[in-house]
């Protein structure tokens, strides 16, 4: 009985057995997949972190290449060395400024680093620059006495003359100021005054007091050839014309004798002139010896503006012709002042032209 039961019984232990052996080996294999995924992964990480560290390496050096190396300055003496900005010595500077952005901005000065917080921190520093032009704008609006000056053409500051018989034929010294785009009639009460004037204002003249300016630079600095050729347009009493050249030489041989150049061809220029003044073309080649008297002071006129001069100075440009003249040459004066630009000062016995003056002085 002993044996069969055995022998019934004997089969079991196999099964078990074989199962636990299949076990064990779906356990191995299982840990050999563990295995295997474990050490992917760990190759998978150390290559991730050979390239980061490759990549590491290669930026290091990119900055390295992009950093410039330090250059040590040696300074012999202290004082040749930068101050910081941060410095002690700065910060007095440094709290004029912020002290000048705050009165701009309508804010307290900063104080230092423990005391009132900064104006950047009320108002961003970006804005001062609009708010003091704002500020500016509303200052100059609102000043009704804000005046721009400019320079005057020609000036007599203080000026005193000397006559060689002594004293003096002004009984002042002479305060004028006369600018651009205006006609200015200077009315004198004798021959002496009208010389002594006409010397000063073409610069043949030197003053014995005080100062004669062409705009802001002293006559004294200037040669009278220069004052002449370059600055100012002489339209004399005396005929200064050659009778014998025509209207148009007249003109070109002043220009060559000023020694200037010109952008236009200088026959151009006179043409161009002489139309301007008024005079009919079919004149320009006639000699001046043959021009009736309006015409040559027209001449006069053109010759007196061919170097483009800031001043025309005309000595009683209308004396000796009759009414129709005298309106017709003084309306071309007040044309070359109002559309030339030109300062126009006419020196006169007559008192009569103050009506068509700007501004008269009387000596």
């Amino acid at each position: 009985m002993t044996d069969e039961r055995d022998q019934h019984e004997q089969p079991e232990p196999t099964e078990k057995t074989e199962q636990t052996m299949s076990d064990d080996q779906n356990t191995d294999q299982h840990d050999d997949d563990q295995t295997n995924a474990d050490q992917t992964n760990a190759e998978t990480t150390d290559q991730t972190t050979a390239d980061a560290d490759d990549n590491a390496e290669t930026d290091t050096e990119t900055k390295d290449a992009a950093t410039p190396m330090p250059i040590d300055i040696v300074y012999d003496d202290e004082e040749d060395a930068p101050a910081d900005a941060a410095d002690a010595g700065h910060r007095p500077a440094l709290d004029q400024t912020d002290a000048l952005i705050a009165s701009f901005l309508g804010t307290d000065a900063p104080k230092d680093a423990a005391g009132a917080k900064p104006v950047s921190a009320e108002k961003p520093a970006e804005a001062a620059p609009v708010i003091m032009a704002s500020r500016i704008d509303r200052e100059i609006t609102d000043a009704d006495s804000t005046v721009f000056a400019t320079y005057p053409t020609l000036a007599f500051k203080r000026v005193e003359v000397a006559a060689k018989q002594g004293g003096s034929p002004f009984p002042e010294p002479l305060d004028l100021a006369f600018y651009d785009r205006r006609v200015y009639v200077v009315t004198v009460s004798s021959e002496a005054q009208r010389m002594a004037l006409m010397g000063l204002l073409t610069g043949m003249t030197r003053p014995a007091g005080g100062h004669v300016m062409f705009k802001s630079k002293d006559m004294q600095e200037l040669t009278g050839t220069e004052y002449r050729s370059h600055y100012v347009g002489l339209m004399l009493q005396r005929n200064t014309l050659r009778a014998d050249l025509s209207a148009i030489d007249n003109v070109t041989n002043a220009m060559e004798a000023s020694g200037r150049n010109f952008l236009k061809p200088k026959h151009i220029i006179a043409e161009e002139l002489l139309q301007r003044v008024g005079l009919p073309s079919e004149l320009h080649e006639t000699r001046v010896a043959k021009l009736p008297e309006i015409h040559r002071r027209r001449v006069a006129l053109a010759k007196a503006l061919c170097c483009e001069p800031a001043a025309v100075i005309a000595d009683d440009p209308v004396a000796g012709v009759d009414e129709p003249v005298r309106g017709q040459l003084l309306g071309v004066l007040k044309q070359v002042a109002r559309k030339e630009n030109k300062t126009v000062v006419i020196v006169t016995t007559d008192a009569s032209l103050a009506s068509v003056a700007d501004k008269t002085y009387a000596l």
